[in-house]
């Protein structure tokens, strides 16, 4: 948890397909996922002083052209733009099982899709194909 972000939160660290790196705040607020979901985009910033911890600002956006799939890490081309895929990630942040739940976040937005038919499927965890570029 970085200083100032005082409630519960968990962090990602991602790499986007040009090798920018972010840091993904999962803010979590109440118990229904619709609710409590929503996400903050953070990276280097390149007029912070090199002496400051933590020299970070925030970011509105992925762009036009790529995804984030949260569980792997990455951005990607296609899909839905300017979007998180995700699952799951509040189970660890409560330490129980909790169904597996695959999402999409759209940052523009500010909305949650969830995929009902994916998460009764009674799968461990989610499972990303990507076609080869």
């Amino acid at each position: 948890m970085f200083p100032g972000w005082g409630s519960p939160r968990i962090c990602s660290i991602v790499v986007t397909t040009s090798g920018e790196v972010l840091v993904v705040q999962n803010n979590l607020y109440e118990t229904n996922i619709e609710s409590r979901k929503s996400f903050s985009l953070f990276k280097k910033d390149p007029k912070a002083d090199p002496d400051e911890q933590y020299n970070l600002v925030e970011v509105d956006s992925l762009g036009d052209e790529e995804a984030m799939l949260l569980d792997l890490g990455i951005t990607v081309p296609g899909i839905e733009t300017n979007s998180i895929y995700f699952t799951r990630d509040e189970s660890v942040f409560h330490r129980q099982n909790l169904k597996l739940d695959i999402c999409v976040f759209n940052l523009e937005t500010k909305t949650l899709k969830r995929f009902p038919s994916l998460s009764n499927m009674e799968l461990k965890d989610a499972r990303w194909f990507l076609p080869c570029i």
